[in-house]
């Protein structure tokens, strides 16, 4: 497996909404958007795991949230799941 990129991070960092809702960390995509001394320390984080082939087990955690797919929704499948990962 090839050594994580920078490019790489900042193009997945990039792409992403910076109105997305931030993890329970309370970090959005935008700190990495306008921050690029904090993208260069996630990069620098995310190549530890990277090099180690392990992800650490809080970062295995998902909690997942009902969102109403219609306004009056009433039965089951017209929710969705969102993911919000821990």
């Amino acid at each position: 497996m090839s050594e994580l990129q920078l490019k790489e991070v900042r193009e997945v960092v990039r792409k992403a909404r910076a109105s997305s809702a931030p993890g329970p960390s309370g970090t959005s995509y935008k700190v990495y958007k306008y921050c690029p001394k904090l993208l260069l320390r996630l990069w620098y984080i995310l190549r530890v795991f990277w090099r180690r082939g392990r992800i650490p087990d809080q970062w295995r955690v998902a909690e997942g949230v009902w969102i109403l797919k219609e306004e009056n929704s009433t039965q089951l499948d017209q929710f969705r799941i969102i993911s919000l990962l821990c």
